[in-house]
């Protein structure tokens, strides 16, 4: 049986960062993206006693692993590898979304708060140079949503 459905391109999924500007932020793209994704994991809790082994749900844990091409000079309306360095540092908690690039009627829509937990940057002869992040994810504050055209 085949699935019916569009299928969305890895190529085309974005992340965005909002400013915090108020009462309008503005929503900034991460430059040059190679590799994003959204990871979720429940820890279990298993106990053993004479009536039999049980496992119960625990804490849920969301990270955000993404990767891309450091860009010197970037366009004002991207964070460019030298902020997410500024971000690294600082701790700070930001609200960050996860979309494809022009989103059509029924794509995932992703948003939540997060912190980056780590910022690599590396090359080698012959390759640009590259950075691998980390985002941690303040659990209740991930929503997925369908998209809906205005």
């Amino acid at each position: 049986m085949e699935v019916q459905g569009r299928k969305i391109k890895a190529t085309d999924m974005t992340l965005w960062k909002s400013d915090g500007a108020t009462p309008t932020p503005n929503i900034l793209m991460v430059a040059c993206l190679t590799q994003v994704a959204v990871n979720m994991a429940r820890a279990e809790i298993q106990s053993k006693t004479f009536c039999g082994t049980t496992s119960d749900p625990d804490d849920v844990t969301i990270e955000v692993p993404f990767q891309g091409e450091v860009v010197l000079g970037t366009d004002a309306d991207t964070i460019s590898s030298t902020e997410l360095a500024q971000l690294m540092l600082s701790g700070e908690r930001a609200e960050w979304i996860i979309q494809p690039l022009l989103p059509v009627a029924g794509d995932i829509i992703s948003k939540f708060t997060g912190w980056l937990s780590q910022n690599d940057k590396s090359g080698q002869v012959g390759n640009n140079v590259t950075f691998t992040c980390n985002l941690k994810v303040d659990v209740p504050s991930y929503s997925e949503t369908a998209f809906v055209a205005p």
